[in-house]
């Protein structure tokens, strides 16, 4: 009698692709919950940070390497001083600004305000480059 019950167990196993989507539907559903539920404050504050255009910069000394390194891009290219001056918005050197925490204590140095390349602090020049 058992023997019969056996052979005849059609429909009754789970493929492994019905366990590896019902595995995978589990998940979506427990991260769209943690995400209605008040979690994606955290989240949507890093992510804002990893894109925002203005470094946070954890030093001084970093700020002025990325300045330096703004400057030697422009060398790099060989542009002359024509189109450094008709582009100079566009170039990374006179455009993007650091938020600097000088001290280490988590304070940005002037507030929300961005520093760039050739202001105070930073005071970093590059020939040929007026911005």
């Amino acid at each position: 009698m058992m023997e019969r019950l056996f052979r005849n167990k059609k429909g009754v196993e789970l493929t492994l692709n019905t366990v590896i989507i019902a595995i995978l539907v589990v998940l979506v559903l427990v991260v769209l919950i943690g995400f209605l539920l008040g979690g994606t404050g955290k989240a949507k504050d890093q992510i804002n940070e990893l894109f925002d255009t203005s470094t946070t910069a954890s030093s001084l000394s970093i700020a002025i390497e990325q300045c330096k390194i703004y400057c030697d891009q422009i060398e790099e290219t060989g542009m002359n001083e024509t189109a450094i001056t008709t582009n100079k918005e566009n170039l990374p050197f006179c455009s993007h600004g650091f938020k600097i925490d000088a001290n280490g204590d988590g304070e940005i140095l002037g507030g929300e305000n961005s520093v760039k390349c050739t202001e105070s602090p930073l005071f970093v020049s590059c020939p040929h480059v007026t911005c």
